[in-house]
């Protein structure tokens, strides 16, 4: 079923409620959200493992390094689903242990499907660790935070060239440079095949899913 079309900027103002006071973006790469969010009056922090990427804090999410109630809000975005199997029951329990009692933590995950993940498959089919993260809210919400409402929507990404998105891929990880070689073929032809020409590039649709979950009394 087609989900609705929105800015991820858009939904972020409604579900973060009241819109202000701290929040900390966990997993904030090069902390595009945490500007977007002190503009806005908030007092962001932007908590990444990767110290290279220079977050307000270097930190891993199930280990955060945060006084308990100290925040408002936490956000992962695009995030959960990059922290290890094993870790992210620990990251959710980090984010209730250090929000308010009247906070929220929003999860906002992309789903396994729409044609960005396709292009991307060849050379990072997220299938299962996606699938690993939603699996982790729903036990999550079921003991250190209860779940007050799970929405859907699709956003479009706008890439440049096919070597844009192989550069972007592996800056996250030097590491990846083999696997990118072996994939690159498959992935130029699927930028071609799936991607809309746009005026600022090659548009592909990107479904998403957003949890609202509350710490619990």
């Amino acid at each position: 079923m087609p989900y609705p079309k929105r800015r991820h900027t858009e939904v972020l103002r409604e579900v973060v409620q009241p819109f202000g006071g701290t929040i900390a973006d966990i997993g904030c790469g090069r902390g595009a959200l945490v500007g977007w969010f002190e503009k806005h009056g908030f007092h962001a922090l932007g908590i990444d493992p990767q110290a290279v990427l220079h977050p307000t804090l270097a930190a891993r999410a199930e280990c955060l390094p945060l006084a308990d109630s100290s925040l408002d809000h936490v956000l992962f975005f695009n995030s959960l689903h990059h922290v290890p199997v094993d870790a992210m029951a620990g990251a959710l329990a980090e984010a209730a242990r250090v929000v308010r009692r009247d906070g929220r933590v929003i999860v906002v995950e992309p789903l396994a499907e729409g044609r960005h993940f396709e292009m991307m498959q060849p050379m990072d089919d997220e299938t299962e660790i996606r699938a690993a993260a939603r699996a982790a809210i729903a036990v999550a919400a079921g003991g250190c935070l209860r779940q007050q409402a799970e929405l859907f929507y699709d956003t479009t990404l706008v890439q440049q060239s096919p070597e844009e998105v192989l550069a972007e891929f592996l800056e996250v990880d030097p590491g990846r440079a083999g696997l990118i070689e072996r994939a690159r073929a498959e992935v130029v032809r699927r930028f071609a095949e799936l991607g809309e020409p746009v005026d600022k590039g090659v548009a592909f649709n990107q479904p998403m899913r957003l949890n609202l979950l509350l710490p619990r009394p």
